[in-house]
């Protein structure tokens, strides 16, 4: 059977935090370049449960993530939030989060700590709001975003990050906006723009 164990660092009158959060008062012995057992530890730890406040102030800290395998967290409804995995503290592989409704936000895959491959992000309510394709953490390949209303804002191609080739941008309501060609990210020649009535400027 399966052990709980709390593992925490507490004054010895009682105390895990100042009255503002700060856990500043262990920085005396973060700096003594032990790691007090914790390696030790860890390594005999199937799963670690966290809170968000917990969560968001390690990541905080001057050091990479400490945990690796499956991790996820939850709304304060319980409904799911991210589900992905850890690799030495980077994400890495596929991951997911959702909106506190359950629907999803946005998926795509990690590369030792680097978004890799396509990502897809949506709106609340359903409606598809970017795709666009990474390499190493760079844009690659087509980008395309829509409007809530499920109209398309954007349309541009990426290299190595940069926008490359044609550039287009349209209204809320369908009518373009602007287009132009790029080349590594700067703009070439003649950009062409469109009042929203289809007037150009």
């Amino acid at each position: 059977m399966s052990k709980i164990i709390l593992y925490i660092a507490q004054s010895i009158d009682g105390y895990i935090s100042t009255t503002d959060g700060s856990v500043s008062w262990l920085d005396d012995f973060n700096n003594t370049g032990e790691d007090l057992g914790f390696n030790k530890f860890i390594d005999n730890i199937d799963v670690n449960i966290q809170g968000s406040k917990t969560y968001v102030q390690v990541l905080g800290f001057d050091v990479p993530y400490p945990y690796s395998g499956k991790s996820f967290s939850l709304h304060e409804n319980g409904n799911k939030k991210v589900v992905g995995t850890l690799n030495d503290g980077k994400w890495d592989g596929y991951q997911e989060e959702w909106y506190r409704n359950g629907e999803n936000r946005w998926k795509g895959n990690f590369k030792l700590g680097e978004r890799d491959g396509l990502w897809s992000e949506w709106y609340e309510g359903g409606k598809k709001k970017r795709e666009k394709s990474f390499v190493n953490g760079l844009g690659e390949g087509i980008s395309i975003s829509w409007y809530e209303n499920g109209n398309k804002k954007t349309e541009h191609y990426l290299v190595n990050g940069l926008t490359e080739g044609t550039s287009t941008l349209w209204y809320e309501f369908g009518q373009i906006h602007g287009k132009g060609t790029f080349k590594r990210g700067e703009r070439q020649g003649l950009h062409t723009e469109w009042f929203e009535n289809g007037q150009k400027e």
